[in-house]
């Protein structure tokens, strides 16, 4: 069973599904041609449920009247039987339906299963992924690169005086930020990127596949975002964020998180307003641009490349 799972994961929808009416028409043509035999009819759970778990529960319904349809045929051409006679069409409808009761009962457990794995994997307040759900996906995000020498990037963001916004609004104000940056960050981000809100005011941008030069542009996106969001006394609300690269210094996750919190909190101690961090050629960020006239920053204080 292992491995036909594994081979239904590796198929196209389209050749599931093909395959799924084949079984259902083989087995349909034997049900029909032998004695009633329930152990036979259970093989049907088969066909039925891969489909609905690779192609939806409503091409599976489509399976399942097929396999009706097969029972049928097949019965009325059947010389042993001669005619699809009431007795017969009975025998085989009742024999069907008990593999539909069992099936939509397998489906039934799937789907509150998965709920489960998507509660436990969602932040609930904002919708977005969980710590839980970055630690498995930055896991297998790191081996990637790791297997195949691609480079990997991590952007944390903190926001800044976050206790302000919760006593001058309430916590529901809080809320209503943490959701905005949330939508802000999602909307920032690539199509391969992974969002995450990892505690109460920090969130991650996990960037595969991309070295520090080559996040410029996902920072900038999400510094022009984020800066047009207010606290709820008017005032603007401003955020730190630090960025590590995958390098063999940092070999794990866990490295090149503390990585990204220590470049965080380094740009937290120089509190310019978010709209003025911008990224250099090289990748490192410039938050203390407005001072580095009088104080060159040391770009590798930032952490970015390890």
């Amino acid at each position: 069973m292992r491995r036909l799972l594994a081979w239904v994961e590796g198929q196209s929808t389209e050749r599931v599904l093909i395959a799924c009416v084949v079984a259902v028409v083989l087995i349909g043509i034997a049900d029909a041609s032998t004695d009633p035999d329930y152990l036979l009819t259970i093989v049907y759970i088969i066909p039925i449920s891969l489909s609905a778990w690779r192609a939806g529960w409503q091409r599976a319904w489509g399976i399942t009247a097929l396999a009706v349809v097969t029972l049928l045929i097949v019965d009325t051409l059947n010389p042993q039987d001669g005619a699809l006679t009431p007795a017969v069409l009975w025998n085989q409808l009742s024999r069907l339906a008990v593999v539909v009761f069992i099936v939509i009962l397998i489906n039934g457990l799937r789907e509150a299963r998965q709920r489960a794995e998507l509660m436990a994997r969602t932040d609930i307040l904002t919708g977005i992924s969980n710590l839980f759900a970055f630690r498995e996906v930055s896991a297998r995000h790191l081996e990637h690169a790791q297997r195949n020498g691609q480079p990997l990037t991590l952007l944390f963001l903190d926001i800044d005086d976050f206790k302000i916004v919760n006593d001058f609004g309430g916590h529901s104000a809080g809320d209503e930020v943490l959701r905005r940056i949330a939508r802000e960050l999602s909307f920032a981000a690539r199509q391969d990127d992974f969002v995450a809100r990892v505690g109460g005011d920090e969130f991650v941008v996990l960037l595969p596949r991309t070295d520090a030069a080559q996040a410029a542009d996902v920072i900038n996106r999400i510094t022009s975002r984020l800066a047009t969001i207010s606290r709820p006394d008017g005032s603007q609300l401003t955020c730190s964020l630090g960025m590590a690269t995958h390098a063999p210094a940092l070999a794990t996750i866990d490295k090149i998180m503390q990585e990204a919190d220590n470049a965080m909190y380094f740009m937290k101690a120089h509190r310019l307003p978010l709209e003025e961090q911008r990224v250099d050629p090289h990748g490192r960020s410039l938050r203390l641009l407005a001072s580095a006239e009088d104080n060159p920053v040391d770009a590798s204080a930032f952490g970015t490349d390890s």
